[in-house]
């Protein structure tokens, strides 16, 4: 009689994308992409992670990734003064936040400025949505990217739908060159402020709009993060002190299921040897002054070298 594994396992799509160590990545969404992107950056890999900030709806999202595919770089009109005295911007979160508008401003080209590299040298663009429930500022109707904490009778809200999303998408999509994929994934957060069941609404619309945008372009794909965190892991155990962002644990399950589906077998293997050397960097000596330690240096150079010269990738201390 078999083992039982008492979890169910979510199948993984077939192997559409494979991840050398040379691989360009673009995470793109939800502090869940933000968090999984931060796994790709401390494994060495090739990763730029949300340059505008946390977007959590498709259509910001979307926004982010046009921009940075056109030659456009005007965010200036879509500045604003809070009422909490600092400056905003409708289409980036907070880190692009400003005491004046001069600062604001440099801020959001900045981050269109990584955005544009990011993307034109990214192979692979991984965009996880949180929600599809938009906010738009009553005065220009602009969807905006974050609220930034300001009244909300300034901000009208309403649900896009699944037939707006796969339309949107699906036009920018239509122009993207052949040779970038496009990860897309659903953060499994649960937006307690909608209500359990409106949250559930909520993430099947993106689902569904996803499945369909997987049809029509053969280089999207959908990997299922949110049905791992649900289905495979199923425990408050995987989730911090709120009860509605997951911890630490089950992004590292979700990275490792990644990992298995979309690496190289140069990459597990470059991956190994990256964060090897990253645990001897990181040591921390009981005497820095001792010919023990500097032995233990010199030794650390030398795989480092080795190491760049092996990938023809700088190690990232």
């Amino acid at each position: 009689m078999p083992v039982p594994l008492f979890r169910t396992l979510v199948s993984l799509p077939p192997k559409s994308v494979a991840i050398a160590p040379n691989t360009g990545l673009l995470f793109v969404g939800s502090c869940f992409a933000a968090e999984v992107g931060e796994r790709a950056l401390s494994a060495g890999l090739k990763a730029v992670v949300n340059p505008a900030g946390t977007l959590y709806n498709m259509e910001s999202i979307l926004g982010a990734l046009q921009r940075w595919s056109d030659s456009c770089n005007n965010c200036e009109d879509h500045i604003y003064e809070g009422a909490d005295s600092l400056w905003h911007s409708c289409l980036h979160s907070s880190v692009c936040d400003g005491l004046s508008r001069e600062e604001c401003v440099a801020r959001s080209q900045e981050a269109e400025r990584i955005g544009k590299a990011a993307f034109q040298k990214a192979n692979v663009i991984f965009v996880t949505a949180g929600s599809n429930h938009l906010y738009c500022r009553k005065v220009d109707g602009c969807v905006v990217a974050n609220c930034h904490k300001q009244p909300a009778d300034e901000y009208v809200e309403r649900i896009q739908s699944f037939e707006e999303i796969v339309s949107h998408w699906g036009a920018w999509l239509s122009t993207l060159p052949a040779e970038k994929r496009v990860v897309f994934t659903v953060s499994p957060y649960r937006y307690a402020k909608y209500g359990m069941h409106e949250s559930r609404l909520s993430k099947a619309a993106l689902l569904l709009a996803i499945d369909e945008l997987c049809r029509q372009f053969a280089q999207c794909v959908y990997f299922p993060s949110y049905e791992i965190v649900l289905d495979e892991l199923r425990d408050y155990r995987f989730y911090k002190a709120d009860m509605l962002h997951v911890n630490s644990v089950a992004t590292a399950y979700v990275w490792l299921r990644l990992s298995e589906w979309a690496f190289t077998p140069a990459t597990h293997e470059f991956v190994r040897e990256c964060q090897s050397l990253c645990k001897r960097v990181e040591h921390v000596p009981r005497r820095a002054d001792s010919e023990q330690y500097s032995l233990f240096e010199q030794e650390t150079e030398r795989l480092i070298a080795a190491f760049e010269t092996k990938w023809g990738i700088p190690f990232k201390r």
